[in-house]
């Protein structure tokens, strides 16, 4: 392969990367099958029992994309699934592309208050950033954007009408 080749697929493999870095949460939302969850265990025992996370988001999302049609599975998945990783562990060349995805998600984070949830925390629509900005420093009403799939144009709903809906049902549609 030559250097131009080598370089379009790095492009495209850390294109497709971060496009799917956090698939896992989407995933993980929804009621996921024992036999879905053992195979991320099987998968990914090492760093689970390792990283003491259990189903941590970025083994759902690695798992999921190593078993879709995408191309550059093994590349993809790996890259998301150490996109949590200490960047002081990241000092091979092929860590390139995991520290690009993993300091992009950090900058890209607002959505997040409190990045570990407990096990048996109630599963919540992510917050709209636009929620959260305010030009004349008011704090503004949170809205939640309700997911669907991308032929479907819903409007955001205010927390009290977030908390209605059965999160993980909505999630699991996008599966089905």
């Amino acid at each position: 392969m030559d250097a131009i080749s080598e370089k379009q697929n790095l492009k495209h493999i850390l294109y497709l990367a971060s496009l799917f870095h956090d698939i896992g949460k989407f995933r993980q939302r929804g009621k996921m099958s024992d036999a879905l969850k053992n195979g991320i265990k099987d998968e990914y025992k090492f760093h689970i029992s390792e990283n003491k996370s259990g189903l941590a988001h970025q083994y759902v999302g690695a798992y999921v994309y190593s078993k879709s049609k995408l191309p550059y599975r093994d590349t993809v998945s790996a890259i998301i699934s150490r996109h949590h990783e200490q960047l002081s562990n990241l000092n091979s060349e092929p860590d390139v592309l995991v520290k690009i995805v993993s300091l992009a998600d950090k900058l890209s984070a607002s959505e997040r208050e409190d990045y570990t949830a407990q096990p048996d925390a109630k599963i919540k629509f992510m917050r709209s950033i636009i929620s959260s900005v305010s030009l004349n420093n008011v704090e503004k009403v949170k809205f939640y954007k309700k997911v669907s799939k991308f032929s479907e144009a819903l409007e955001p709903v205010e927390q009290a009408a977030a908390e209605q809906i059965s999160v993980e049902d909505v999630y699991e549609k996008l599966w089905s």
